[in-house]
């Protein structure tokens, strides 16, 4: 497996033949059919969760949820407080970490060995996070069938 890279295609094209174009330049046969791209493609996954994980931890902390000051001056500001539009932006990227970690989690639960090569394609410059849930499981279900017959 040493032709891991997979380059970057502009794909006004249907899912289905941008991830055929990404697996047929990028796994022969013979890779296509090894256990251990599904090992590969749950390391990613798992180090994207991670990653997801470690910044929902970063803004929770832009949040400053600790406790204040048990004698605060009466009548001060507090400088640390957030504008009611910063926090508005705060938790519209948590949202949005929270659904690309929801949809990873998804697609890990779809994972076989049998699509794991279009699960690597899909994974790659982030191109699963622009399809819906329903579109994965088809775009993950229709290459089976098609290695099927």
């Amino acid at each position: 497996m040493d032709n891991l890279e997979l380059t970057h295609v502009q794909h006004d094209c249907s899912p289905l033949i941008y991830c055929s174009m990404a697996i047929d330049t990028s796994f022969s046969k013979e890779e296509q059919t090894k256990e251990s791209v599904i090992d590969f493609v749950y390391n990613i996954i798992d180090s994207k969760i991670q990653y997801l994980n470690y910044q929902t931890k970063g803004i929770a902390g832009s949040l400053n949820l600790v406790d204040p000051p048990e004698d605060p001056v009466k009548g001060e500001a507090n400088s640390d407080s957030l504008s009611l539009e910063e926090v508005e932006k705060i938790f519209q990227q948590f949202e949005i970490q929270s659904k690309q970690i929801k949809r990873l989690l998804y697609f890990r639960r779809l994972l076989s060995s049998k699509n794991a090569v279009v699960a690597l394609a899909l994974l790659t410059d982030n191109v699963l996070f622009e399809f819906t849930e329903q579109e994965i499981a088809y775009i993950l279900d229709v290459h089976i069938k098609q290695r099927a017959a």
